[in-house]
C-alpha cells in the first residue's frame, strides 16, 4: 500500500510493530525490536538515544524520562576555544583549542547536559513489565543503529508500508528509524499539540528548528489541489 503521507499514523505504527514477529537474531529479537520501537515512537527520540537507554533512565511515577546521551545535549567547555567555519557562518562550530588535561571535559571540550521528555501512557504498563526483567546496570538493548535500520525496514515492507521522502540530501523509501520520532510528533500535532508543545516533546529549543518534522507531505498536496479543481 504506497502512502503519500510521510509519517505513520497509529494504525499504520500498530501494523508496523505487528510485522516483528519472526525477525530474529541472538541481539535483536522480535520483543526487543518492538519496544525499542515502541519508546522511539511515544518518547519522540532519535534510534542513537534509545540504543544508550537503562533502567535507572525511567522514572514511571512521575512519567519522565532522562536522557544522559543526546545529539544535542551538551554545551561548550569555558576551557575550550571556538571559532566560526567560514565568513557566513552565525554559529562558532570550529574547535580551535581545547585543554586536555580538563576535569570537566577530560579535553573533549564539550560538557554532557541531561534532557528529560515525557513517558506517554502507552508505555507506563509495557516498561512497568520489562524493566523488572533488567539485571545490573546495562543498555537495554544489545543491538546498534544498523541493525535497527535494518529490520525497520523490513518491517515496514512485511506491514506492507512503502513510504516516499524527499529530502534534503536524498530521497528515502520504505520505514526508516528516524521516521518514528517524526511520526508521533505528526500525531500530536493533528491531534490539537501547539507547536511550542511539539518543541518540547521533541528538544528542540531554536525557534522553527522543529518545522521540518511538521511541514505538509505529498497527501496534504493532493487534498489541496482536489479542492482547487474541484
Amino acid at each position: 500500500m504506497f502512502k503519500a503521507a510521510n509519517y505513520l499514523n497509529p494504525e499504520d505504527f500498530d501494523k508496523f510493530l505487528g510485522s516483528f514477529d519472526g525477525m530474529n537474531n541472538y541481539k535483536a529479537k522480535p520483543e526487543l525490536l518492538r519496544l525499542a520501537a515502541q519508546i522511539e515512537y511515544y518518547c519522540a527520540l532519535r534510534i542513537s538515544e534509545v540504543l544508550t537507554l537503562r533502567k535507572e533512565d525511567f522514572d514511571l511515577n512521575h512519567r519522565i524520562l532522562t536522557l544522559q546521551h543526546t545529539k544535542t545535549g551538551h554545551k561548550r567547555c569555558k576551557c575550550s576555544t571556538w571559532d566560526y567555519t567560514d565568513s557566513h557562518s552565525k554559529v562558532k562550530t570550529k574547535l580551535i583549542s581545547v585543554d586536555e588535561s580538563c576535569k570537566k571535559c577530560k579535553g573533549t571540550a564539550k560538557i554532557r547536559i541531561k534532557q528529560y521528555t515525557s513517558i506517554p501512557k502507552p508505555l507506563i504498563g509495557i516498561l512497568s513489565i520489562h524493566l523488572q526483567t533488567i539485571k545490573g546496570d546495562k543498555p537495554l538493548f544489545q543491538f546498534g543503529r544498523i541493525t535497527a535500520w535494518k529490520y525497520y525496514k523490513q518491517a515496514g515492507v512485511k506491514a506492507n508500508l512503502e513510504i516516499r521522502e524527499l529530502q534534503k540530501e536524498r530521497s528515502i523509501e520504505g520505514v526508516w528509524t528516524h521516521l518514528l520520532r517524526k511520526s508521533y510528533l505528526k500525531f500530536m500535532r493533528n491531534n490539537g499539540a501547539s507547536v511550542e508543545l511539539c518543541e518540547v516533546k521533541a528538544r528542540h529549543i531554536e525557534r522553527h528548528s522543529i518545522d521540518h518534522y511538521l511541514r505538509p507531505d505529498i497527501e496534504s498536496l493532493k487534498i489541496w489541489e482536489a479542492k482547487i479543481f474541484d
